[in-house]
């Protein structure tokens, strides 16, 4: 009780939060925990990374995105491609068309390929209907940096 697993292929769920003053507030909110499929090897990957978990290419993440059409919260692993921390060509882009389209009060992501020089650089984003941030607290080689960010919606 009291946990919701969000997946890609899942419609929106419509979720309950206690409020400070009673009652409660509905949001309807969808999540995925893809990533884009671009592990290779090079001057920073001495070896393969053995975990294949949800890595997709941005064709397969677009098609499998389209049955979602609102959502007040979206919530991915990987961040849109050129913000958020999603270093162009290694973050899906696709995730910026569903954004546009579905146009969520908040975005929370939890990745990043960009090594920011100051620990809050690029970590929060306007989007068109609401406010986007990477929610994530290690850097490129796991050295935590960073803390918590809080909205209210």
């Amino acid at each position: 009780a009291g946990v919701h697993y969000l997946h890609g292929d899942a419609h929106p769920a419509l979720l309950h939060f206690a409020e400070s003053g009673g009652g409660s507030r509905a949001l309807l909110v969808w999540g995925s925990g893809s990533s884009l499929d671009k592990a290779s090897l090079g001057a920073t990957r001495a070896v393969p990374s053995g975990n294949a978990s949800f890595q997709v290419d941005d064709a397969a993440f677009g098609a499998n995105t389209r049955h979602v059409e609102r959502a007040d919260v979206v919530v991915c692993h990987s961040p849109p491609e050129g913000m958020l921390l999603g270093k162009s060509g290694h973050a899906l882009g696709t995730i910026n068309a569903l954004l546009a389209r579905v146009g969520p009060k908040a975005f929370i992501c939890g990745h990043m390929h960009n090594s920011p020089s100051t620990p809050q650089q690029d970590r929060v984003a306007w989007l068109p209907h609401g406010v986007g941030m990477n929610a994530c607290v290690t850097s490129t080689w796991n050295s935590l940096y960073g803390c918590p960010i809080v909205i209210d919606i």
